[in-house]
């Protein structure tokens, strides 16, 4: 069952700068809630349908179940992106949440 990302018009948006392209982190792929949010049905926000993420907020990784924060990329909650999509999608923009694709190595 394919799950669309039906992001309701919000009334205020941050302007996007480079960063919510998410090009790199860490040396893996990530996107932001900005971005989403501009463009919930760019091929790139596709790309991301599917995929395991890590939820990043602020400069910390979410643990497991959203209990806590943590640094280390080892101990990050691993989610679907649907998943991690609906658990964040109301989250303000000053927690400048990001899905960072999971590693597959």
């Amino acid at each position: 069952m394919a799950l669309a990302l039906d992001v309701q018009p919000v009334r205020r948006r941050a302007k996007l700068t480079p960063s919510d392209y998410g090009v790199s982190f860490n040396g893996c792929d990530f996107i932001t809630l900005n971005y989403l949010r501009w463009y919930p049905n760019s091929a790139r926000a596709k790309s991301f349908r599917g995929e395991l993420v890590h939820i990043h907020s602020n400069g910390y990784f979410w643990r497991p179940d959203a209990r806590g924060y943590t640094s280390h990329v080892e101990e990050a909650w691993v989610v679907p992106f649907e998943e991690a999509f609906r658990r964040t999608e109301h989250i303000g923009l000053e927690k400048k949440i990001s899905y960072q694709k999971v590693n597959k190595a």
